[in-house]
């Protein structure tokens, strides 16, 4: 007899939890997807460089691997309550993982945290739609090759490695010294921290996305915040050169959109800066003409700003971007096209230091379980920028930088076999050609979360890949 009782009392303790949450829904879904890859370098050489130098830069060591990568595999849990009245309270972890290695291969600069991916709290209404607060994508991966991103291929294929990119002048050739770049990524090209997002509802096709962040600019995968709206703020250079500059960072994403039954449109609107404050820095107060002195009456004073520190490089230059993207569906075709014109302006000097526009043209083919895909990717020349140095106001300099040179193209061909609706196996060739002047590479190649640890580009070098893929949904 008590051992009936205590079967009854165990499945009661049992049951109770499912009784306590049963207004509450867990959905857990996710992917593998790991690709055998190899990529290859070849034709590097920067821009040609006064008599008596050097000359171009080779690669040393291996020009090519053969590797094993991650394609952003990841478990998901979505979960929902019903409040009544059509409103629900949501939320979504999701957690990325790496099945081809125990994590990224700096594991240091991205971590694999709990939810480093799209992960939120909020609220949906079956009529004025969800808000949501927390971590999510914005503005980037509009290129229009959504089955790179999303199907059986690799990756680092995908359209956004030239799209959301940036390739911009950063030193004039010299008897020493061949011009290069530095590239800049567009929001991120991740997830941007610190955002609440406004989605609204379908309204006979038209919807769309409202976005702000508190802290746009500090990158989407697991990296430590760079700091806050307080603290010291930075010296600033050229024109701004011996004045002090603080600011509170924010950004905005603004991306309606229109889906009719064979054709869509998007414009998305990207605008993000940097708070003006680095840990690494302590400008306070300086001491000038044996006075201590604070913000930019140094630069009234004539007094120059002290030595800028290594924290200093932790600032980012402010962001601006437009995107319009479209496809039209025809039969068993689907043709699209993607225009972004972005560019960056420095905190410090106030000059533009990238501006550049770029084009994908995609196209795909499904016979069944078959789809093939073809992608064309520009990314034209940065316009000529100026570089500000100095520091004093009276010492300030600006300095003219051509953009000759720094574009680049890549082409994509694909074809995918989905052997169920979960499972797809897939090949894939891409090819970037740069420019003399530029070092575009793959999407997250070099040497972050799907690449490897030195595979980064020369100026002028033309990149490879090719790759078999396995993904499986769940």
């Amino acid at each position: 007899m008590n051992k009936k009782l205590l079967v009854v009392a165990v499945a009661a303790a049992l049951a109770a939890p499912a009784v306590a949450f049963a207004q509450s829904s867990v959905t857990i879904s996710g992917k593998f997807s790991v690709t055998a890859d190899q990529v290859s370098y070849s034709r590097a050489s920067q821009s040609t460089v006064a008599a008596g130098a050097a000359g171009p830069v080779q690669r040393a060591g291996n020009s090519s691997e053969t590797r094993v990568s991650d394609n952003s595999s990841r478990i998901i849990f979505n979960v929902r309550e019903d409040l009544g009245n059509g409103l629900a309270a949501v939320a979504q972890l999701d957690q990325r993982f790496n099945p081809a290695t125990q994590a990224q291969p700096t594991g240091a600069s991205f971590a694999v945290i709990t939810g480093s991916g799209n992960t939120w709290v909020g609220l949906q209404s079956t009529t004025w739609g969800k808000m949501t607060f927390g971590r999510h994508d914005l503005h980037y991966g509009k290129s229009g090759d959504s089955w790179n991103a999303a199907g059986a291929l690799s990756l680092q294929s995908w359209g956004s490695a030239l799209f959301d990119q940036i390739a911009r002048p950063t030193v004039a050739a010299t008897a020493t010294n061949a011009k290069s770049t530095s590239n800049v990524t567009l929001a991120n090209q991740s997830r941007t921290n610190g955002v609440i997002r406004w989605e609204a509802p379908n309204w006979n096709g038209f919807d769309g996305t409202i976005a702000w962040s508190a802290n746009p600019l500090t990158g989407g995968s697991g990296q430590a915040s760079t700091g806050g709206d307080l603290g010291a703020g930075a010296w600033g250079t050229g024109s701004n050169a011996g004045q002090i500059i603080t600011r509170r960072g924010q950004g905005w994403n603004i991306n309606p959109r229109y889906t009719a039954s064979n054709w869509n449109v998007e414009y998305s609107y990207w605008n993000a800066k940097s708070d003006i404050n680095s840990a690494g820095v302590n400008n306070s107060s300086v001491t000038c003409n044996n006075q201590a002195v604070q913000g930019n009456t140094i630069g009234a004073t004539g007094c120059a700003a002290s030595a800028v520190t290594a924290g200093q490089a932790l600032l980012v230059d402010d962001q601006r971007s437009d995107v319009l993207a479209g496809g039209v569906s025809w039969n068993s075709w689907t043709f699209g096209v993607a225009w972004n014109r972005s560019k960056t302006t420095s905190p410090l000097s106030g000059l533009v230091s990238g501006d550049r526009s770029a084009w994908s043209l995609p196209v795909s083919y499904t016979s069944g379980p078959h789809h093939f895909g073809f992608v064309y990717v520009k990314a034209n020349d940065s316009k000529d920028v100026s570089v500000g140095a100095g520091t004093t106001i009276a010492t300030a300099t600006i300095t003219p930088m051509s953009g000759a040179d720094t574009g680049a193209k890549m082409f994509t061909l694909s074809y995918q076999y989905n052997l169920s609706k979960r499972t797809g196996v897939g090949l894939t060739w891409s090819q970037i050609s740069n420019s003399a002047n530029a070092n575009y590479n793959f999407f997250y190649n070099s040497p972050t979360a799907f690449g490897s640890a030195n595979t980064s580009t020369l100026a002028g070098e033309k990149v490879n890949l090719v790759g078999a893929t396995i993904r499986h949904n769940f």
